[in-house]
């Protein structure tokens, strides 16, 4: 009977084999050489900083309305709507600051058909102040205004009296005619001339 090598010796235990060296070394490799998995993205909502809420407005503020010069020149206007327009804007035709826009104004009475015989001495009140001064119809930043104004006026000259009809000739020949000779073209300034004399001849014809 063959002799038993393993007599003797203590039963094998359960434990699983250790690695070897070589193997022990290539599982090191392997850990150091495998990435590092990245961070996670940081979310752009996360970034975003929230907008403050609107500040609350003032409803006292929203519903002021804002100061304008503004009359009520439609058609539609009473006759007192229209004196009380009148005699606003004559007293801020005087202001040269003001005087571009009132003078538009006034021109809106015109083309609205306010100007009538029961509103002539106002709109006149309006032309008489406009010329107080001898030299603003021919001032360069005003000249535009003033040629406008007094073409314009023309349209209701028969609303006036015979007397106002004759000053708004006056003031008609330094607003428009004086302004249009203000340019180096000779042949506008003849025409200008010998239109402005054949009125005067037919004026004081009789």
């Amino acid at each position: 009977m063959a002799e038993n090598l393993f007599q003797g010796l203590p039963p094998p235990s359960n434990r699983p084999p250790q690695p070897s060296v070589s193997e022990q070394s290539s599982e090191a490799t392997k850990k150091e050489s495998s990435p590092v998995p990245a961070p996670a993205p940081i979310l752009k909502s996360a970034l975003k900083r929230e907008k403050p809420p609107p500040e609350p407005q003032n409803d006292a503020a929203v519903a002021a309305p804002q100061k304008r010069l503004r009359f009520k020149t439609t058609v539609d206007a009473s006759e007192t709507q229209v004196i009380e327009a009148m005699q606003k804007i004559t007293s801020h035709i005087k202001n040269p600051a003001k005087f571009s826009k009132a003078s538009k104004l006034a021109m809106q009475l015109i083309q609205a058909g306010s100007v009538k015989q029961g509103t002539s001495d106002y709109f006149f009140a309006i032309l008489e102040t406009a010329m107080s001064s001898p030299t603003a119809c021919t001032d360069p930043s005003l000249r535009a205004d003033y040629h406008a104004l007094f073409s314009a006026a023309q349209d209701v000259s028969d609303c006036l009296s015979k007397k106002q009809k004759n000053q708004l000739t006056t003031w008609t020949i330094r607003a428009v005619v004086a302004n249009d000779l203000y340019t180096d073209d000779s042949f506008v300034v003849c025409t200008l001339v010998l239109v402005g004399i054949t009125n005067i001849m037919l004026k004081y014809r009789y």
